[in-house]
């Protein structure tokens, strides 16, 4: 089959990025042909294939109000990404398009380029923004659902998204234009990583006809679980208000366990203080770990900490915890409790409880044994119900089925022509 991917960003950022590239090298070596498409930086990723038609980041070095205007035009309809996407396709000539994140970037100008190409596409759905102009279902660090059934106005309101009103001015207008020109109902299938996203789609007004719950995977197959720990526990990933550190650090103050926090974010300051003014002298600071410094720093840990108080879709650091036979201690929030099975791969408070995470910490810390059960038990379940050979047969499936209805639409649309 021939498959293209797109994505805002072609280089690796985030988790998107991450599950768009791992798909991609499964299908490859399945035999598909993968092309992909989406923003490059200048300098990077020379060797891609249709690099001269991938359209360039945006440049935000231009103050004026001219270029601010265009820019904020751009985020909502990009025309010239749009002609570029033409091209492509007709260079390449796709069975079908998997697009990843596309807002404020590529937009939704390439799934009308597909549908005037007559190619069938599916988004995956990695966070909220059907149904949130601000993506994180978040307002002032606390879930929230104001904007659900298409009340999209309430962004503006709360300048909930950055803290801006101009940013969530724009992206109030860019949930409005594409709700009610059906921008996304115009994808054949729209993926969801987990059975909570999905349920929040529909909630806000997504056709469940259009949804499918395919989760994340990872690939377990060149990863063995380590036998011994270096008795600590982990937290790593980014470091802001919604991701409960906060809490965290406050049930650290008589733990059994030293913390490491590998990571950095916008909330990195002031976590270094509240620790410091705590007297947590148990608690380290690792900065941004990536690659094998990451590796090793996930494989000596005893257990995962995953202390979120928002609406988590589905964590990657999750799999690759489970991945590595470590147990987690997660909040019961968004998709985190369809990874983490509660008493059996980890162990679940209610976010934002010091007390029950302090115990949950507590209990993993002092039963070396169960620690280990739960571990194997985590592993186990990765490689069943996780792994990524899984979610890809289950994405071929879905590519195999798309394709057979839009080739049956053509046939029915000739016969209708010769008719």
């Amino acid at each position: 089959m021939n498959i293209v991917m797109a994505n805002n960003n072609l280089a690796l950022r985030g988790g998107a990025e991450r599950v768009m590239h791992d798909e991609t090298a499964w299908l490859r070596a399945h035999g598909h042909l993968v092309t992909l498409f989406g923003r490059v930086e200048p300098g990077s990723l020379a060797e891609i294939p249709y690099r001269e038609l991938m359209p360039p980041l945006p440049d935000y070095s231009n103050g004026s109000v001219g270029a601010r205007l265009r820019l904020a035009r751009d985020v909502v309809y990009n025309r010239d990404t749009g002609s570029r996407f033409r091209a492509f396709l007709h260079a390449v000539q796709p069975d079908i398009v998997h697009f990843h994140n596309i807002y404020a970037g590529l937009t939704t100008v390439v799934v009308d380029e597909c549908e005037r190409a007559n190619v069938p596409c599916v988004i995956t759905l990695h966070d909220y923004k059907l149904v949130c102009p601000s993506y994180l279902m978040l307002r002032n660090g606390k879930p929230c659902s104001l904007c659900l059934g298409g009340k999209f106005y309430y962004c503006a309101l709360t300048r909930c998204h950055k803290s801006s009103f101009p940013v969530s001015a724009i992206s109030t207008v860019e949930s409005y234009f594409n709700r009610q020109n059906g921008k996304y109902l115009k994808a054949a299938r729209l993926i969801a990583p987990s059975r909570f996203l999905l349920s929040q789609m529909v909630a806000g007004g997504i056709p469940n006809s259009k949804l499918c719950c395919i989760p994340n995977g990872i690939d377990v197959s060149g990863i063995d679980p380590p036998r011994r720990d270096g008795g600590y526990c982990l937290y790593f990933g980014r470091l802001s208000e919604e991701k409960g550190l906060k809490t965290l650090l406050s049930a650290m103050s008589n733990a059994p366990i030293p913390l490491r926090v590998a990571g950095e974010g916008p909330a990195t300051g002031r976590l270094k203080q509240f620790a410091a003014e705590q007297g947590l002298t148990n608690v380290r600071f690792e900065g941004h770990k990536s690659g094998q410094e990451l590796i090793e720093l996930l494989r000596g840990a005893a257990f995962v900490i995953v202390p979120s108080e928002c609406y988590e879709n589905a964590s990657m650091s999750v799999l690759e915890a489970m991945a590595h036979g470590k147990p987690i201690v997660a909040s019961r929030i968004g998709g985190l409790p369809e990874q983490v099975e509660n008493g059996v791969t980890g162990l679940l408070f209610e976010p934002g409880n010091i007390k029950q995470l302090s115990d949950a910490i507590t209990a993993m810390a002092s039963d070396a044994d169960s620690r280990r059960a739960l571990g194997y038990a985590a592993r186990q379940r990765a490689e069943s119900r996780f792994s990524l050979d899984h979610h890809c047969r289950t994405l071929q499936q879905i590519y195999e089925e798309v394709t057979g209805y839009a080739k049956a639409g053509n046939a029915m649309r000739a016969a209708d022509m010769i008719s």
